[in-house]
């Protein structure tokens, strides 16, 4: 088999040799997959289970990420970092979006070298989009609002300071209970390729992970890990049940996902490779 990826020939056996020349353009190496930080002491926060949902808009160069999460803590509060490549656009999406997918039950103003571009309250979360081009700057900040980090954060996010992207802070203040899940939250930004932020750092999530990604767009993705085809395989393409439902949910207008499919990831693997991020270039057999 045959598939072109962002204008490259190459075949499913030549793949890891082929699958970085659509990277490098990009400066993509990404880290959405959101790093958790808690407060200072003797606290624990773990992703549980997630589930996300990516919308490509390869005609407008956007991507919608959609991401809901439960995560193990025996915090009062904690938050993540997210970084984009561009500045995201930001809002919290109604639950019932997901019900077009895959059920979750069937899965076993800143300082030298810092700028805030934006703040907003969100459901569950306080949000700050920061610009950093100095990782002191950063930390300093992290550090003021209460954020914990290490030298695995550290490395993690010196990464994306090189390339020029954003960081988004999301802070959650909760009661302290040991299980929550949060409103799913919806971040838009332009992109030339769109992925999903698998990268972490080493020890991050909690066993027994799973997650449910759902892929919407009007060709079928080829998902790539590390240089390598990822060794979760979708399920076949299905077409909406409500179209304009996610629509709504998704505050796109009406029609904007006219033609567009949806291929289903399960992924239970364990450990997670988190080393890299997952990127969707686009497929055609030959």
């Amino acid at each position: 088999n045959v598939f072109r990826v962002s204008g490259h020939l190459f075949s499913r056996e030549s793949m890891k040799r082929k699958i970085f020349l659509f990277a490098l353009p990009i400066t993509l190496a990404i880290a959405l997959g959101c790093i958790t930080v808690g407060p200072e002491g003797q606290f624990y926060v773990r992703t549980a289970k997630e589930e996300a949902i990516v919308v490509w808009d390869q005609a407008n160069q956007t991507e919608h990420f959609i991401r809901r999460a439960s995560f193990e803590s025996n915090a009062q509060d904690f938050g993540f970092i997210v970084p984009t490549p561009t500045v995201p656009q930001l809002r919290v999406t109604k639950p019932s979006v997901f019900e077009e997918f895959i059920p979750w039950n069937r899965l076993t103003k800143g300082r030298v070298g810092l700028e805030v571009m934006k703040e907003v309250k969100l459901g569950d979360y306080d949000a700050t989009v920061l610009k950093a081009s100095d990782p002191k700057a950063l930390n300093s900040w992290l550090a003021k609002h209460g954020f914990q980090r290490d030298r695995r954060f550290d490395r993690w996010a010196a990464s994306y300071i090189e390339k020029g992207w954003v960081f988004t802070a999301f802070k959650v203040v909760r009661l302290a209970r040991a299980g929550y899940e949060l409103d799913p939250l919806q971040m838009s930004f332009k992109t030339n390729l769109p992925f999903y932020p698998y990268h972490e750092p080493e020890g991050s999530g909690a066993k027994n992970r799973s997650l449910a990604l759902h892929f919407v767009s009007r060709t079928a993705p080829v998902a790539a890990l590390g240089g390598n085809l990822w060794v979760v395989a979708p399920e076949p393409p299905d077409t909406f049940r409500n179209q304009n439902r996610v629509e709504v949910a998704l505050g796109l207008p009406a029609k904007t996902l006219e033609g567009f499919k949806k291929w289903n990831f399960v992924d239970q693997t364990n450990p997670r490779d988190g080393r890299y991020d997952l990127l969707f270039g686009k497929s055609r057999r030959r």
